[in-house]
């Protein structure tokens, strides 16, 4: 496996993270972005993340625990994104 992986993986982590953010900040406009980017982002971040556990951990350890730490943090943001803007769609 080649290091440029990394890049590409962090350029998209970064990416959601940041329609996420876009998504919050400018809310009653962009709401169906924003869920629809912390949809994406569950589902992309469990699977960075399992992949960085399983096979990329034989490779190098310590670069594939903190990109797996970062994508863990990105499926926990986007999940609590994601709930919290299902249940307030919900009261509107």
């Amino acid at each position: 496996l080649s290091f440029e992986i990394y890049h590409y993986i962090l350029v998209l982590l970064s990416l959601i993270a940041a329609i996420n953010v876009l998504g919050i900040v400018f809310y009653p406009k962009c709401i169906l972005l924003a869920k629809i980017s912390s949809l994406v982002g569950i589902l992309l971040a469990l699977g960075i993340f399992l992949f960085f556990l399983f096979p990329f951990m034989k490779t190098n350890p310590p670069t594939a625990i903190t990109y797996g730490v970062y994508s863990l943090l990105l499926l926990i943001a986007s999940l609590l994104t994601f709930i919290n803007l299902i249940r307030h769609s919900d009261r509107v």
